[in-house]
């Protein structure tokens, strides 16, 4: 079995991996959501990484894992990144939406991307032994799966514009 260290250097890769896509990506992209979309996701890879990083430093020096609260971080809410995220887009966003033949294909690395380090995430949380090392993978678990539901929030709005807006203000014909 490996230790709650190897874990977490395969972690911090996973992290700088996908902060470095995401980078890249919202530089490619031609349509301002996505690339508001790939560059709050890049700044929270790289949370996560600092997260790793420190939380690796502390169980070096102590052989204790940290929580989350510990190392001065809080869970960010998707549903606010995703209005977040809008609201910054939202003049570029009017009239038509700038096609990018290839975000399709970005999207669906980025998803499965995801759903791989929730899977890695998700499996060591139940792994583990230590309970703060628990708290740990599943701080991250929850942002994680945020991460993959922002991605499909956008690209469902990406793919139909008029789909999402019936969505969203469906709330308000249904009370």
């Amino acid at each position: 079995m490996r230790t709650p260290c190897e874990i977490m250097e395969e972690a911090i890769k996973l992290e700088k991996d996908g902060e470095e896509f995401y980078r890249e990506q919202a530089g490619k992209a031609e349509n301002p959501l996505a690339a508001k979309t790939f560059g709050w996701l890049a700044n929270e890879e790289l949370k996560h990484r600092q997260v790793f990083e420190t939380a690796y430093a502390t169980v070096q020096d102590t052989d204790v894992c940290p929580t989350p609260e510990a190392l001065g971080h809080s869970h960010t809410l998707a549903s606010e990144a995703v209005k977040e995220i809008f609201e910054a887009a939202r003049g570029d966003l009017e009239g038509e939406v700038t096609s990018d033949p290839q975000i399709g294909q970005v999207y669906v690395i980025a998803m499965r991307m995801e759903r791989e380090t929730i899977d890695l995430y998700r499996q060591r949380a139940e792994e583990a032994e230590d309970e703060n090392e628990r708290k740990l993978y599943e701080f991250l678990l929850a942002e994680e799966r945020d991460h993959l539901n922002l991605l499909a929030t956008t690209e469902e709005y990406l793919n139909d514009p008029e789909y999402w807006y019936f969505k969203e203000e469906q709330w308000i014909v249904t009370g």
